[in-house]
C-alpha cells in the first residue's frame, strides 16, 4: 500500500525523517509539502479522491483526514516506476504526445532509435564542426527526421559555426531542449551505425 495517502499523513511522513530537520520552523516545510502536492495534482501526476471503501476515517481523525485522500494517476505511476522526476516524465510524454500528433517515420529506423535513446546522462556534444558535417551527408529521410522531432538545420548550422546555438527569440527551456535533442539524435545516430553493424 501507499506510504501516504493525505496531506496530513505525507507531512507525518516527512517530519520522521532526516530531511525534517533541516527545516526551522516547521512551517517552512509544511508550506513546501503543501505546495509540492498542489503542483503535482496540477500536473496530473495524482489526484483526489473521496470516500474510497478501503480507507474510511475512523471518528477520532476524521476531521483531520476529511474523507479525502490522494492517488496516483497513470503519469504518475509511469513516472514512478521509469525513476523519472515530474519534469522528466513531462519531457518525455511531450515527445512522445508529438510523435503521436506528427506521425513516425518508418522508413528508416532513426526515429524509433531516436526515441529509445535516453534523455539523461548522455555525454556532450565535444566537435560541433564534425556533427555538421555529418549532418550535411545525412540522406533526406533522416533529416526529415531530425526536423520532425525538433531539431532545425539552423542550430546545427549555428553550432558548427562556433556559435552558442541559443536563439533570442526563444525561451532558455526551449534552447536547452533544442540542445538535448541535438545529443539525442548524434547519439541515435551512433546507435543506428552499431545496429547496422556499419564498418569504421
Amino acid at each position: 500500500g501507499s506510504i501516504a495517502k493525505t496531506e496530513e499523513e505525507v507531512i507525518k511522513f516527512i517530519s520522521e525523517s532526516s530531511l525534517y530537520a533541516q527545516f526551522v520552523p516547521e512551517e517552512d516545510i509544511v508550506d513546501k509539502v503543501k505546495a509540492t502536492i498542489a503542483n503535482l495534482k496540477e500536473l496530473g501526476f495524482i489526484q483526489l479522491e473521496t470516500e474510497k471503501e478501503d480507507y474510511r476515517p475512523t471518528e477520532n481523525n476524521r476531521d483531520c483526514y476529511d474523507w479525502e485522500m490522494y492517488c496516483t494517476t497513470y503519469l504518475g505511476e509511469a513516472s514512478y516506476h521509469s525513476c523519472f522526476t515530474p519534469t522528466e516524465a513531462l519531457l518525455v510524454i511531450n515527445e512522445l504526445e508529438r510523435t503521436r500528433q506528427e506521425g513516425l517515420i518508418l522508413d528508416d529506423q532513426l526515429h524509433l532509435v531516436f526515441l529509445m535513446t535516453p534523455m539523461f546522462n548522455i555525454p556532450r556534444i565535444q566537435n560541433w564542426e564534425k556533427y555538421c558535417a555529418k549532418y550535411d551527408k545525412l540522406s533526406p529521410t533522416r533529416k526529415t527526421i531530425a526536423n520532425r522531432i525538433g531539431l532545425p538545420v539552423y542550430y546545427i548550422r549555428k553550432r558548427g559555426d562556433g556559435e552558442s546555438g541559443r536563439v533570442r527569440s526563444k525561451s532558455s527551456q526551449e534552447n536547452l531542449r533544442m540542445e538535448r535533442t541535438a545529443t539525442r539524435f548524434y547519439c541515435a545516430l551512433a546507435l543506428c551505425e552499431l545496429i547496422q553493424e556499419t564498418k569504421v
